[in-house]
C-alpha cells in the first residue's frame, strides 16, 4: 500500500530537479575547450580531422560523468557543477604536471600529484553535494568563464577558415619585374632540377663545433661528384615556413611579417607562397613538372603538385593490426599527456609494454616510411621522359630521431612530435640528431651517386638546411645559440660555369636567383645576405640578426 506514495514522491523529486540547459553549457564548454586550444596552438602540425576522436571523447567523458553525478546527487544543477569540475581536474593535470617539471621538479611525480587531485575533486563533490544554498550564481559565473575561454580558444581557428585566398601572394616582397623566361638558355638541353631540404641540416664547423660530430665523409664525397659546398652560408630564417617562403619566391617575406600581428602563428599566408611559390610557376612556364612529396606537415606537402607522392603505410600499420586504425596520431599523442590520462601513458611507457608501443608507435614509423621513401624516390626521375623540378623537403635529421647511426629503429617514449623543444634532454638531442645525420647523410650521398649516374644531361642538384639544429634553441634570441640555428649546410651541384658563381656566405633566397639568371636567362639580381629571428610562438616577430651575432 506504500509504493503509491513513494512513487509519487519520486516523480515529485525529479520534477523538482529538471533539466535545464543551463546547467550543460559550462559542462559543454570545458569539455570542447581543451581539443580547440591544443588544435589552435598546433595548426602548424596537425590539420582539424586528426583531434576529431579527441572532440568524441571528451563528450563520452562528459556524458558519463554527468550522469553518473546526477545518480549520486539526485540534482540536476549539481550533477552539473560537480561535472565541472572533474572535467577541470581531469583536463588540466597534463598542464600542471609539465609546469612542476619546469619549477618545481621534485613534486612532478603522479605519485604525489595523483592523491592531490583525487582529495581536490572529493572536496569539490562533498562541497557541492552537501551545500543548501541556491547554487545559482555558482552556475552563472562558472558558466560565463568557460564560455569565455572556449570563445578565445576558438576565435583562432574561426580566423584560421576564413577566406585568405591570394594574401600570401598578394603581400609577397618580390615585386621586381621578372622579365619571361627565355626558352633557350645558355644550356640547350634544360637539366632537370632537384631542390633538397634537409630539414635542420646544421653546417660542417657548427655540428663538429657543437655536437662533435664530424661530416665530412659526407661533404668530401659531394665535392667529389661536382658540388660545390658554400662553407659560410646561413639560412635566412630560423623556421621552416619563413625559410621555405623566402627561398622558393626569391626574396624575403618581411613585408608578409608586417601585416600579420607580431604574436600571430597563423602559417596560411605562407603556405600559400610555397603551395604557389615564384619558382614553381617559373619552372612550370618553362615546361617543367613540379614534382613533391608528402612529408608530414601540413604546409610544406604540396598536394597540388603536377606529381605529388606518397608512401604506403600498410607495412608499418601490419604491426598494429590487431587494433588497427585505433593507435593515436601526431594530435592525441599531445592530447593525452595533457590530461589525466598521462599517467596511464607514462605507467605503459615507462613498463615497455605492448600498449605503450601500440599508442605511440605508428606515428614514428610512418614518418621513417616519409623518409626513405622520399629519399630513395629521387633518383627514379633521372630517367624519366620529360623535365622535372622536385622538390624534396626531407625532415630529417630535425627531430622526431628515428634513425641511429645505421637507421636501425630508434625507440621513442613520448606522443609524436616535430618540435625541437620537449623531445629531449639536450644530451639526447646531441646523440640523436648525431647519429640521424650520420645515417640521412649516407644515404643522400649514395642516392645523388644514382641521380648523376642515371641522369642523361647533368642535373641542377641544391642540398640545404632550411635552418640548423635545435639543441641550443630558446624563445628569446639573446639566450639562443644563434649560430647552431642559423649556419647550414648548402652544397649545390651546378653544371658548367654556374658554380663559379657561388660564394661561402650565400644565402636560399639568392639560390634560385643564381639558378635562373645563369641556366636560363631570367634577368635577376641576387640582393643582400640577411638573417632574421623569431621566437617559436611568435613566427612573425623579426628581428635581424647583425653577421657579428652570427659569427661569435
Amino acid at each position: 500500500m506504500t509504493a503509491e506514495p513513494n512513487t509519487v514522491r519520486v516523480v515529485s523529486r525529479l520534477q523538482a530537479t529538471n533539466l535545464r540547459p543551463r546547467d550543460l553549457i559550462s559542462p559543454i564548454a570545458l569539455a570542447i575547450y581543451p581539443v580547440l586550444f591544443l588544435l589552435a596552438q598546433n595548426l602548424d602540425q596537425v590539420v582539424v580531422s586528426q583531434a576529431v576522436r579527441s572532440l568524441v571523447f571528451s563528450f563520452l567523458l562528459l556524458l558519463v560523468v554527468f550522469v553518473l553525478s546526477f545518480i549520486g546527487v539526485r540534482d540536476w544543477t549539481k550533477a552539473g557543477l560537480i561535472t565541472s569540475g572533474a572535467l577541470i581536474l581531469f583536463f588540466s593535470y597534463g598542464h600542471v604536471y609539465e609546469l612542476l617539471k619546469e619549477w618545481a621538479n621534485l613534486l612532478a611525480r603522479h605519485r604525489y600529484l595523483v592523491p592531490i587531485w583525487g582529495l581536490a575533486l572529493a572536496a569539490w563533490v562533498i562541497g557541492t553535494w552537501r551545500r543548501k544554498q541556491d547554487q545559482r550564481t555558482k552556475v552563472l559565473l562558472i558558466t560565463v568563464v568557460s564560455v569565455s575561454i572556449l570563445v578565445v580558444s576558438g576565435w583562432p581557428l574561426l580566423m584560421w577558415y576564413l577566406p585568405t585566398s591570394g594574401t600570401g601572394r598578394s603581400l609577397n616582397t618580390n615585386n621586381e619585374m621578372i622579365e619571361a623566361p627565355n626558352l633557350g638558355g645558355p644550356i640547350p638541353d634544360r637539366p632537370d632540377i632537384y631542390y633538397i631540404v634537409l630539414d635542420g641540416y646544421g653546417r660542417q664547423d657548427v655540428l663538429a663545433e657543437l655536437f662533435n660530430y664530424d661530416n665530412s665523409d659526407f661533404t668530401s664525397a659531394l665535392e667529389k661528384m661536382g658540388f660545390t659546398i658554400a662553407s659560410a652560408s646561413l639560412s635566412n630564417y630560423g623556421h621552416t615556413s619563413l625559410s621555405l617562403a623566402a627561398t622558393l619566391n626569391l626574396n624575403y617575406v618581411n613585408d608578409l611579417a608586417g601585416a600579420m600581428e607580431p604574436d600571430s602563428k597563423d602559417l596560411r599566408p605562407l603556405e600559400e607562397l610555397i603551395e604557389n611559390s615564384a619558382v614553381r610557376e617559373i619552372f612550370e612556364a618553362l615546361g617543367y613538372q613540379f614534382v613533391a612529396f608528402e612529408t608530414g606537415l601540413p604546409y610544406t606537402s604540396i598536394a597540388g603538385a603536377d606529381i605529388y607522392l606518397v608512401p604506403d603505410y600498410s607495412e608499418d600499420r601490419q604491426d598494429f593490426a590487431l587494433l588497427s586504425g585505433l593507435e593515436l596520431n601526431e594530435f592525441e599523442g599531445m592530447f593525452l599527456e595533457t590530461t589525466l590520462g598521462r599517467v596511464a601513458l607514462d605507467h605503459y611507457i615507462r613498463a615497455q609494454s605492448n600498449i605503450g608501443e601500440f599508442l605511440t608507435g605508428f606515428p614514428y614509423k610512418k614518418h621513417r616510411n616519409r623518409v626513405l621513401f622520399t629519399i630513395s624516390s629521387l633518383s627514379d626521375f633521372a630517367e624519366r621522359e620529360g623535365e622535372f623540378f622536385v622538390f624534396a623537403h626531407v625532415i630529417s635529421p630535425h627531430p622526431p630521431f628515428v634513425f641511429g647511426e645505421n637507421g636501425e629503429e630508434v625507440s621513442n617514449t613520448r606522443p609524436f612530435s616535430f618540435q625541437d623543444d620537449g623531445c629531449c634532454t639536450r644530451d639526447q638531442y646531441i646523440q640523436g640528431y648525431g647519429d640521424q645525420a650520420a645515417f640521412i647523410s649516407s644515404l643522400v650521398k649514395l642516392e645523388i651517386a644514382e641521380i648523376l649516374a642515371r641522369s642523361e644531361q647533368p642535373p641542377i642538384i641544391v642540398i640545404q638546411g632550411d635552418h640548423g639544429p635545435g639543441a641550443y634553441l630558446a624563445p628569446s634570441k639573446n639566450d639562443s645559440n644563434l649560430k647552431e640555428r642559423f649556419a647550414i649546410l648548402n652544397a649545390m651541384h651546378l653544371p658548367g660555369e654556374g658554380a663559379d658563381l657561388l660564394y661561402p656566405g650565400i644565402t636560399p633566397v639568392n639560390t634560385f636567383r643564381l639558378i635562373l639568371q645563369e641556366y636560363f636567362g631570367v634577368r635577376l639580381e641576387l640582393i643582400q645576405d640577411e638573417s632574421y629571428f623569431s621566437p617559436g610562438a611568435r613566427p612573425y616577430d623579426l628581428e635581424l640578426i647583425e653577421r657579428e651575432e652570427l659569427e661569435g
